[in-house]
């Protein structure tokens, strides 16, 4: 139930911001935070990661769709397990990702991306993410560590 309620609070939280990034003018006034190291604002992502696809949004919400799928298959066979509790943590990360994003392909046809490190290297800086995907890069690294301990 623990790892029910981390997948919950993390998909909720991250929806009240995109929430909140949406009824803002972010999109065109966008604001720096945390000593000037994040951009907050508002990119609206019809395509995959980095906007791959972006042409193809049926296509990307069909596939992640069915990624989420497997994703919370094994995720909820894994919670019947005891122990492994950093695999637990890491579907726990990722299910709250994808689902998070998943919501926002269903509901508005495009994932609510907000933040963007500020760094000299332009390329790194183009790049805007929101709580969701870092909670899936964070799950996914969780799991290549268990998995190859």
């Amino acid at each position: 139930m623990f790892y029910l309620m981390i997948t919950a609070l993390l998909w909720a939280g991250d929806s009240v911001v995109k929430r909140k990034v949406e009824e803002s003018n972010l999109d065109r006034e966008p604001k720096s935070i945390c000593l000037g190291r994040l951009l907050l604002q508002k990119v609206h992502n019809e395509g995959a990661i980095l906007g791959v696809f972006k042409d193809k949004p049926n296509m990307v919400k069909k596939i992640s769709m069915g990624m989420m799928a497997v994703i919370a298959a094994i995720y909820l066979n894994l919670l019947h397990e005891k122990g492994k509790t950093g695999l637990k943590i890491a579907f726990a990360l990722t299910a709250a990702g994808a689902a998070s994003n998943v919501t926002d392909r269903v509901r508005r046809h495009y994932v609510v991306d907000y933040l963007s490190i500020q760094t000299r290297w332009k390329k790194l800086r183009r790049i805007v993410f929101n709580l969701s995907d870092l909670c899936i890069m964070i799950g996914s690294i969780l799991f290549v560590v268990q998995k190859s301990k």
